[in-house]
């Protein structure tokens, strides 16, 4: 049933950042671990039953669990291929930075408030957006 690009990956990097077990998830959908295991490699698919449960286990929804890149590298991703670097100044600040030096973008976290200062080409508006959700700053 998945012919989902995102599921695999999706399905994996969410049951990791949930802290469960591949043995974990298998028992709460009720199949075998390696199906889990083979989901999660993309040598098979899963069943539309299975996939309808997994976005109440993991806390996801269905439409993101099946049609965005949740992993940590997908804003990244989107910025490297922008030809912006990321770099982290202390705990409190996360940049993106073109190779030009022209265009930058840095987030700051203070407390409970996020800053954001900003000089860029509106094609990476995208990609900044992607990362302050990742972020769970929006």
């Amino acid at each position: 049933m998945t012919s989902s690009k995102y599921f695999n990956n999706n399905l994996k990097y969410l049951r990791q950042q949930r802290k469960m077990t591949q043995q974990e998830l298998a028992d709460k959908l009720k199949i075998d671990r390696s199906t889990i295991s083979k989901w999660e490699n993309g040598d098979m698919d899963a069943t539309i039953n299975s996939v309808l449960q997994i976005p109440e286990i993991l806390d996801v929804s269905l439409e993101n669990l099946l049609t965005k890149d949740l992993t940590d590298k997908g804003a990244k991703e989107m910025f490297e291929e922008l030809g912006y670097e990321l770099y982290v100044d202390n705990e409190i600040m996360l940049g993106y930075v073109c190779e030009r030096k022209e265009d930058y973008i840095n987030f700051y976290k203070e407390d409970n408030d996020i800053s954001v200062c900003c000089s860029f080409n509106t094609d990476i508006l995208k990609a900044i957006n992607k990362q302050v959700e990742e972020l769970g700053w929006k």
